[in-house]
């Protein structure tokens, strides 16, 4: 039987299919702050809910230890998709991503609460805005973004009237300034409307932040303990089964360190010090790109806080602003 906070989400997710399904709600945030405690936490009070993945790195099947993936049991009892979908030897797309979920987000709408769950920006933003995510140069994100700093929303606006006048009429809030300029982007970019994001309202996400202090802390640890787990046994067990990971896979942090320990271009030391130093660097990014990319309401978590009572201040913001349409 649902407790009275979960039958009101579940309530909403019903109103937001009738209106816009499928609907999903969405937790990010930086790497090590909590994101997937959370989220089981969640799970395990309404157990009527699916969790997807939006994480780039937990899509390779065998990465498990450098990833920090949910175990076996894990994935399994709290009903995870996005998950171990290609080798790593096998390069991987956000187009492969959506094709993988779509169907999950399709076949679930109205029926069972789904919770999407990660860190990577450009996976978020597709399932919010579709494939037309990746589709826009930076130099073309970067001449948006300068007429905005000259010129703000009038500016935006009479630039898209130019670029493309019926885009700029199918927008269903003129005067905000994040649709505005991706609406911009794709118009200067030959996207068409039928092929890419479409104006629908992509809701508020919750997103889970930290001190950096705390948060650097808390890297140090996981990185120690990826390391002591086995990350270098996994990566040579991959080597030698696959011959050579894909460019993606080759690349992910604690991975690249591995594999340059393998071959004496590193000590075990230096690959703890290079991929503590890697994972700083990325919780900065997906912290920059949260901010500037996506409508999140940041609920300040700390080192001391469980699971449990992070999980009640997010279904707080979930209740209060409901799921957000996915494109699939």
């Amino acid at each position: 039987m649902q407790n009275g906070k979960s039958g009101r989400l579940m309530s909403k997710i019903d109103q937001g299919s009738r209106r816009q399904a499928p609907v999903a709600f969405f937790l990010v945030g930086p790497t090590a702050v909590g994101k997937s405690a959370t989220a089981h936490a969640i799970a395990r009070k309404n157990p009527a809910t699916d969790i997807v993945s939006a994480d780039a790195m937990l899509v390779y099947g065998g990465m498990d230890i450098g990833t920090d993936k949910p175990s076996q049991s894990e994935l399994q009892a709290y009903r995870y998709h996005g998950v171990n979908l290609a080798d790593s030897s096998e390069e991987f797309s956000a187009g492969g991503y959506l094709e993988a979920v779509g169907p999950v987000l399709s076949e679930t709408a109205g029926k069972r609460r789904i919770i999407v769950v990660g860190g990577t920006g450009l996976y978020v933003k597709c399932l919010l805005e579709g494939l037309g995510a990746e589709t826009v140069d930076p130099a073309v994100r970067k001449e948006v973004e300068g007429i905005y700093e000259a010129a703000g929303v009038e500016g935006l606006k009479e630039a898209l009237r130019e670029a493309d006048a019926a885009r700029l009429a199918r927008l269903s809030d003129v005067k905000n300034p994040r649709r505005l300029m991706r609406a911009l982007e794709l118009a200067r970019s030959g996207v068409s409307l039928d092929s890419s994001w479409r104006d629908v309202p992509s809701g508020v996400l919750a997103g889970l932040r930290m001190d950096r202090t705390e948060l650097n802390a808390r890297i140090v640890h996981r990185v120690d303990r990826m390391y002591e787990r086995g990350l270098i046994d996994e990566v040579r067990s991959l080597l030698e089964t696959h011959g050579e990971l894909s460019r993606t896979a080759a690349q992910a942090i604690g991975y690249k360190e591995a594999i340059d320990v393998i071959r004496g271009k590193l000590s075990a030391v230096q690959a703890v010090e290079l991929t503590t130093i890697r994972t700083r660097k990325l919780a900065k990014r997906q912290m920059t790109w949260f901010r500037n990319q996506a409508n999140v309401e940041w609920i300040d978590v700390t080192a001391d806080m469980t699971a449990e009572d992070i999980a009640v201040r997010v279904e707080k913001v979930w209740e209060e602003h409901g799921p957000s349409r996915v494109q699939c």
